[in-house]
């Protein structure tokens, strides 16, 4: 059964082999399948925060103007005092100066970048994780063991790219 590989046979009819390569296959067929639905739930979460966060931005910016125009529009008529007016101008002022000292297409455009950066790792994980797979000659126990240890540094790697990521963005 050894084919030039190193390691020990594993003791199996053909029969057995076949049937364990199907169980395999199909187990890795169906985490494939899950991982590809929680990517789905993930970037739709992301997208909805993204949205919130652009909505908010205009809502803030419409209430910055409304409280700019009312007082002025307001002192016009005679109907407030000029005090009143600017204590509300200054209000709308206030509001701008926030959103815009908040940089919210700043913030937008960066966790766009994070979510496309995650999103890249976990698809490389997916990636590495099927190749080595596929390379892994399941007659042999050495491959069996080499390949969980490569998915299992694969693993490290992606969640120290996500974290080293994450702790360089925290820091600036």
């Amino acid at each position: 059964m050894a084919n030039g590989n190193q390691g020990l046979p594993i003791d199996m009819t053909p029969d057995q082999i076949r049937k364990a390569n199907k169980a395999i296959v199909d187990d890795q067929n169906k985490l494939f399948d899950e991982n590809k639905k929680e990517l789905r739930k993930l970037r739709r979460k992301l997208s909805f925060t993204y949205w919130v966060i652009i909505a908010l931005s205009v809502i803030m910016f419409i209430v910055g103007i409304g409280l700019l125009i009312v007082p002025f529009i307001t002192a016009l008529k005679g109907d407030m005092k000029i005090y009143e007016s600017l204590v509300s101008g200054g209000f709308g002022i206030a509001d701008l100066a926030g959103l815009f000292l908040l940089k919210p297409i700043q913030r937008i455009h960066k966790m766009m970048g994070d979510m496309s950066q995650v999103l890249l790792v976990l698809n490389s994980f997916q990636i590495q994780s099927a190749l080595r797979f596929l390379q892994m000659d399941l007659n042999l126990r050495a491959t069996i063991g080499e390949t969980a240890e490569r998915i299992g540094k694969i693993t490290v790697d992606c969640v120290t790219l996500i974290e080293n990521y994450f702790e360089k963005s925290s820091e600036q």
